[in-house]
């Protein structure tokens, strides 16, 4: 009996304590990197009913209700976390900052900031504790708060004042809450003393540039940030502000990129060469100096750039050689691409386009048959019925045209053109009300100037004196080749010869030139037997072969690509 009551003691002594500690962190642990998220919510919840006050327990079923998605639980153990945080394994601070990053996710701006100045509060001066400020300014900046977010930042550069990347993001705050000056002086201080930082002086050329439009300093800064990004990692940087200067002040950009060639070209640097090369190819494109362009990327070797870049510069020589209606050339540098990335569909379509050119239309219709069955896209069928439309297999037109018009988001360049074209493909077959369906569509759509086709809809639903009001709108805001061809066009069907002559010669001086196009568009039909419509083709299109080499786009891609054009014309001369 005696002997039956000390065990019964020591029992009652040893029990609680094997039970005195819930079970193990790093089990739990252990468990949300395997996401077993369903058995780390069963196991706290076990244990939290023997121990009600562990902030531990809490704060895992608060991350297992998270990533199951369960949020508002997942918040009510945060909060009793961070009450009882005493064994929970993350400090208090960074258990204010896990919550403000979840009252950011339900957009409670008040209580995410709070939480972020607990977390600052919370803590000293240490070095370690500037990402609480980080923190804090990254969330005013969420909310567009950029005066807060820059001071932050500045609260951040005190505690390290040698952190570069914090310095950076101090003048990115202060210039977009409009302390310009500041910022200038940092990036600038930055850009100078810290030659490791890509940022830096891209940061500056986008304040000199879009702030204080200080143009050839932005440049300057932009060609550092460029040279300094090719050094680091071999691959080209964000160059857009170049092009963007070149439409403003292109011999300067041009100069400068012809500059950086001729230094590095002297040291023997070949990929800082080739780089700038690559970039000043691009800017003579964007000009229209294409074959310039085409000779300064065929100076480029893909031994300067990653492998990666590779089928880049090939596409980009066969877009150039595209431009230039070069078609043999595009279908023989895009075969080898094809052979090696059989289930690419732009290069079908980019080789179907030659074809069409070349008047080569049963290979041009098996490349998009291909081209369609990988990828089943709108434009590939957009591609389908303009090809159709011009066999004048107008079912088939009508087909792939409703494709196009399904398949297609609001966004898609040619849509509207869709509409159209659906629209003359139905008059062609006699179904006059869908046509005159598809024509009000276009008129519904489009209502800028900007890759139009409306004054066409206009003119097939018998709306001409609209029509050619629309047209000579159309050539005071864009006046392009494009724009005074689609004139002439009008004016030709008008019955107005002198006048559709007039225009058709501005159009074709100014770059439109397309033989086919010209040679075969029935609107200009009541030219054709004119003397100075000869005269007009023999002098702007003087090798005129009608059979080789046409440009690739239907009627209304074509007009709507030549819009584009300046009245620059396109020689050598004028880039110097």
């Amino acid at each position: 009996m005696r002997r039956l009551l000390y065990i019964s003691l020591l029992l009652l002594v040893l029990l609680p304590c094997t039970a005195a500690e819930p079970v193990d962190t790093i089990r739990l642990a252990t468990m949300m990197e395997n996401r077993q998220y369903e058995e780390v919510l069963q196991l706290t919840t076990r244990e939290l009913k023997r121990f009600p006050k562990s902030g531990a327990m809490y704060y895992y079923r608060c991350q297992a209700n998270a990533y199951l998605g369960i949020m508002n639980d997942a918040m009510e153990d945060l909060n009793k976390a961070i009450r009882y945080h005493r064994d929970v394994p993350m400090a208090l601070p960074d258990l204010y900052v896990m919550r403000a990053g979840m009252y950011l996710l339900i957009d409670d701006t008040v209580a995410a900031l709070t939480d972020y100045s607990m977390a600052i509060q919370s803590v000293g001066k240490h070095p370690r504790n500037s990402k609480y400020y980080v923190r804090r300014a990254k969330a005013y900046a969420y909310y567009e708060q950029y005066a807060e977010a820059a001071n932050d930042y500045q609260s951040a550069c005190r505690i390290e004042p040698e952190n570069a990347e914090l310095q950076l993001e101090l003048a990115r705050y202060l210039a977009l809450s409009g302390q310009l000056a500041p910022a200038r002086q940092l990036l600038e201080d930055l850009s100078t003393l810290h030659p490791e930082q890509i940022e830096a002086p891209y940061l500056l050329a986008v304040l000199l540039c879009y702030y204080e439009e200080e143009y050839g300093a932005s440049v300057d800064w932009l060609i550092t940030s460029l040279t300094r990004r090719y050094v680091a990692t071999h691959t080209i940087g964000d160059a857009d502000i170049l092009f963007m200067v070149g439409a403003i002040d292109y011999p300067y950009v041009y100069r400068a990129l012809s500059d950086e060639i001729a230094r590095y070209d002297a040291a023997a640097v070949y990929g800082l060469r080739d780089l700038f090369y690559l970039l000043r190819a691009e800017l003579l494109n964007q000009r229209g100096y294409t074959d310039d362009a085409l000779a300064d990327l065929d100076s480029v070797s893909s031994f300067s750039f990653r492998r990666e870049m590779e089928p880049v510069l090939e596409q980009e020589r066969i877009n150039f050689l595209v431009h230039l209606e070069r078609w043999q050339e595009v279908i023989d540098r895009t075969t080898p691409l094809i052979t090696q990335q059989p289930d690419s569909s732009p290069y079908y379509q980019t080789r179907a386009a030659a074809y069409y050119s070349l008047e080569q239309y049963p290979a041009a219709e098996t490349d998009l048959r291909r081209a369609f069955i990988i990828d089943s896209s709108a434009h590939t069928a957009y591609m389908f019925g303009t090809l159709y439309r011009h066999l004048k297999r107008d079912r088939d037109a009508i087909r792939y045209f409703s494709y196009t018009i399904q398949h297609a988001d609001t966004l898609y360049a040619y849509l509207t053109q869709a509409y159209l074209l659906r629209g003359e493909s139905y008059l062609r077959s006699r179904d006059t009300l869908a046509a005159y369906a598809d024509f009000e569509e276009v008129l519904r759509r489009d209502t800028n100037f900007y890759n139009t086709v409306r004054h066409y809809a206009l003119y097939r639903l018998g709306r001409t004196e609209e029509a050619l009001t629309w047209v000579n709108r159309l050539i005071q805001e864009d006046p392009g080749a494009g724009s005074y061809y689609d004139a002439a066009c009008l004016y030709a069907q008008e019955g107005d010869t002198t006048l559709a002559l007039q225009y058709l010669e501005i159009a074709m001086r100014w770059g439109y030139s397309d033989p086919r196009q010209v040679l075969h568009d029935p609107d200009l039909d009541p030219l054709r037997s004119h003397p100075d419509f000869q005269a007009l083709v023999n002098r702007y299109v003087p090798s005129l072969k009608p059979k080789t080499q046409p440009k690739t786009q239907t009627k209304s891609q074509n007009k709507s690509q030549n819009k584009s054009q300046t009245k620059t014309q396109k020689t050598n001369t004028k880039k110097k």
